[in-house]
């Protein structure tokens, strides 16, 4: 990573700490340290980098609450301007693609494994890395989220491990999204909007899948 011949780990992370601060709501801050514990517990358990682990998770929601002409601007000046939109699934990346930019640009860091794993950390996708796992992960399963599926997303994270956790997640998601347009059978009635199931999820559910029948069978 560039910066780390310059500063300790440690520093870099104070750093971007305290830009997280500065850019975030309180709430959105909260969580964003949760999900840097968080990760940071799950990296250990998986014999990663705590630290690195603990720098994607601070950085992964920096540009979450900018507004459409905040990203415009930087799109402009990225020089993507004319690219953003092609993808029907820009409105759902965008901040993960703006975070990315941010800490490359501003921040100056320059590991494509924390970028990449920052940039697709809200859908997956097919082949996340092992720190992208994580913080797909560890984005959901912050103390701060409370509720049944994430209950069972830190279940299965505790019994099976993390990639049983990456379909887990990907299959409540798509549950989730795929319930919120169904209707009474009974009802004569049209669907107004497709559903917004992501097919990066899909896909990421897919390549889990996969990875866990393939290690089954390497095991049986």
């Amino acid at each position: 990573m560039d910066r780390k011949i310059e500063k300790s780990m440690e520093a870099l992370i104070a750093e971007v700490t305290e830009y997280a601060r500065k850019e975030l709501s309180a709430a959105r801050f909260r969580h964003s340290e949760g999900v840097a514990e968080e990760a940071a517990r799950i990296g250990a358990a998986e014999g990663l980098g705590v630290d690195k682990c603990r720098l994607a998770g601070m950085l992964h929601d920096i540009a979450r609450e900018y507004s459409d002409e905040q990203y415009a601007e930087l799109w402009k000046r990225a020089g993507i301007a004319g690219k953003y939109g092609q993808d029907p699934f820009d409105h759902v990346l965008r901040h993960g693609k703006a975070a990315a930019l941010i800490a490359s640009a501003k921040l100056r860091i320059k590991d494509t494994d924390v970028l990449d794993a920052i940039m697709w950390h809200t859908t997956g996708r097919a082949g996340l890395t092992r720190l992208g796992q994580v913080l797909f992960v560890a984005d959901y399963t912050e103390p701060g989220r409370i509720g049944e599926h994430f209950d069972r997303v830190r279940t299965v994270l505790a019994r099976f491990g993390l990639m049983a956790a990456v379909a887990e997640e990907c299959r409540l998601t798509i549950l989730y999204r795929a319930s919120k347009h169904l209707i009474p059978a009974d009802e004569q009635t049209t669907f107004a909007a497709p559903a917004d199931i992501n097919v990066y999820t899909v896909e990421t559910l897919n390549w889990a899948l996969g990875e866990l029948a393939r290690e089954r069978g390497q095991r049986g």
